[in-house]
């Protein structure tokens, strides 16, 4: 309790560097050769699934190939994650080959350096209808030390046209009656607006919490948030059924700190950026996998603070900055600390949410412009946001509605467009997205 005062002491654990490095080091760690191959790992902002390899590892997957079929991945030489950062690899080659009834059809050779990562594609058309084994071996240098190599997305792809696409717009921080097709009085949402004439509106659904994280793992899930370590994911699932998948995150929360990157095929997280530079990766991404069904989650974090729209878009709906605040961008402390704000001044910290949440909606156009009728696409919020509706102000503190509701809109083929009042929660989303995408959702709290 606050009146209590500081509590006497603080303490903090963090997993060590030398632990990260532990995991990829044989015989320094207690994984069974399975999980020390098949995992996440992460470099930068990027985490994605794959074959982790230490030098002198030899892996043998036996695959049917199927007509048109292409071998494709990523091969990268990690770096160290606690060595000296003059201490690396002496360099490693990787080798991959592929036989069929025992004798060697094709092979790819490259050496690996570290800052290399450059995708591969091998076409496997001469080998269609046959059982084939794929080998990927690490071939160490004069030692294997850090000779962390990584081999991200391999899968065997037949490409096809018009495949399957699943793309949920999570954007952060969003309340349902800030939107023009929700009745909001200023137009934030006009590209929203007009694509959701053919979709289906609804103006109940629910969040599990006023907060990201566990609203993120109910939609991720279709179950409880509690559920979180037991539940199979939307990336489980659908990636098991051979798509692509991918999450464009924003927000730490969702991040590989809060045990969210485990599962995709790629999972990109920085904190707080532009909505032009999410849309610019969801393209890049939509195009690398366009020959493959694709299941994507692309959030975005303009609605929350601290409120970045361009400097073109800032008068947009807000008028000039009240004298209270001393920059263009504030946090929750520059909004409640002190005298309680005016009601100009409210108005202007609500009118510079509605410039981000316009930001937002004329970039997600540049994604609703490269998808097509066949693709299913949601728009949905993890939670609101409170502008003094019941005297407080942001998020977390309260389940009101302003917190609570959020939107909610499917666009999908043969789903007929319109509004529905019935109420739905987001712990539905998941096992309508598996329906949709003609996947199996038994199991599920939704």
């Amino acid at each position: 309790p606050a009146e209590d005062g500081p509590p006497a002491g603080v303490s903090m654990r963090y997993t060590r560097g030398v632990d990260r490095e532990n995991g990829l080091t044989v015989g320094a760690t207690d994984m069974s050769p399975a999980q020390m191959v098949f995992r996440s790992l992460q470099v930068g902002p990027t985490t994605r699934r794959g074959l982790f390899l230490p030098g002198g590892t030899r892996v043998r997957i036996p695959v049917q190939i199927p007509a048109g079929a292409r071998l494709e991945f990523l091969p990268q030489l990690l770096p160290p994650e606690a060595a000296d950062p003059l201490e690396h690899s002496d360099g490693v080659d990787l080798q991959v080959s592929i036989e069929v009834d025992g004798q060697p059809r094709l092979t790819y050779r490259t050496s690996l350096a570290l800052g290399d990562a450059v995708p591969v594609a091998l076409d496997l058309s001469a080998l269609a209808g046959t059982s084939a084994v794929i080998e990927f071996l690490s071939e160490p240098g004069a030692t294997p030390d850090l000779d962390h190599v990584f081999v991200a997305e391999p899968r065997v792809s037949q490409r096809i046209d018009d495949p399957p696409r699943v793309v949920v717009l999570l954007v952060d921080t969003l309340r349902a009656d800030e939107l023009s097709l929700y009745g909001y009085h200023r137009p934030t949402t006009p590209n929203l607006d007009a694509w959701s004439a053919e979709a289906a509106v609804f103006t109940q659904a629910r969040s599990v919490a006023p907060w990201t994280l566990p609203s993120v793992r109910a939609l991720l899930t279709g179950q409880d948030p509690e559920l979180w370590s037991q539940a199979t994911t939307l990336a489980e699932r659908f990636g098991s059924a051979g798509w692509a998948t991918g999450f464009i995150a924003g927000n730490v929360y969702l991040s590989s700190n809060f045990d969210m990157a485990d599962g995709w095929g790629t999972h990109h997280c920085v904190n707080w950026p532009d909505a032009a530079d999410q849309v610019d990766l969801a393209r890049v991404w939509l195009d690398e996998h366009s020959h493959e069904p694709a299941f994507l989650v692309l959030h975005f974090m303009d609605t929350h603070l601290p409120y970045t729209e361009p400097e073109s878009w800032r008068d947009r709906f807000a008028g000039p900055r009240p004298s209270r605040f001393d920059q263009d961008e504030f946090h929750r402390n520059d909004v409640v600390s002190g005298a309680p704000l005016t009601a100009d001044e409210q108005a202007y910290v609500r009118a510079r949410y509605d410039n981000n949440l316009a930001w937002v909606d004329h970039q997600v156009a540049r994604v609703l412009e490269v998808l097509g009728d066949n693709d299913v696409v949601v728009l949905v919020s993890d939670h609101g946001e409170e502008f003094w509706d019941h005297g407080e102000f942001e998020h977390g503190h309260s389940l009101y509605d302003e917190l609570i509701r959020v939107p909610l809109v499917v666009r999908a083929p043969g789903l007929p467009p319109g509004r529905t009042d019935v109420p739905v929660s987001l712990v539905d989303l998941a096992p309508t997205l598996l329906h949709a995408a003609g996947l199996p959702a038994d199991g599920l709290a939704g």
